[in-house]
């Protein structure tokens, strides 16, 4: 973290303890936080419909046909990251809505007699768990994939 210049920003997950606690011992750049409550960047809403809040202002609204909290996360990353540079949360999300996820991850093949088929390119253990787990929580969104940024445990 303290490669990056005094001009520079940090765009931190702020759920992840660990970069507390290396941000702790000091860097020189501006930080920004994204994903909890007290971050700078937070989420109201599902993963492909919601607001952005900067600070506790709304911001933006995200609507794209990507799904689950890490996605929502990176979006959030993304506009922070884009906003450093003089792109406005508005005109980041804007942009999102006509991002388009990579083939096979989590695309629908089809879905006979209730069970319904999904192609995944998922090719790491993290990856595939955190897929499942997603799965299994459902998204409540037809068309969506839910996948969340915890894994699931065996």
């Amino acid at each position: 973290m303290r490669t990056v210049p005094s001009t520079g920003r940090l765009v931190v997950n702020g759920l992840e303890e660990s970069i507390t606690r290396v941000l702790h011992r000091g860097c020189w750049s501006e930080v920004r936080s994204f994903g909890a409550t007290s971050s700078d960047f937070s989420a109201e809403g599902e993963p492909g419909h919601f607001e952005v809040l900067d600070r506790g202002h709304r911001v933006a609204q995200v609507h794209w046909e990507v799904g689950g909290v890490h996605n929502q996360l990176n979006a959030l990353a993304a506009i922070a990251a884009a906003q450093h540079v003089g792109v406005t949360p508005a005109t980041a999300a804007a942009a999102l809505h006509e991002f388009r996820n990579v083939k096979r991850r989590m695309e629908v093949r089809g879905v006979a007699a209730g069970v319904t088929v999904y192609d995944d390119f998922a090719h790491h253990p993290t990856a595939i768990r955190t897929t499942i787990d997603g799965l299994r929580r459902g998204s409540g969104r037809s068309g969506s994939w839910p996948c969340s940024s915890r894994a699931a445990t065996p």
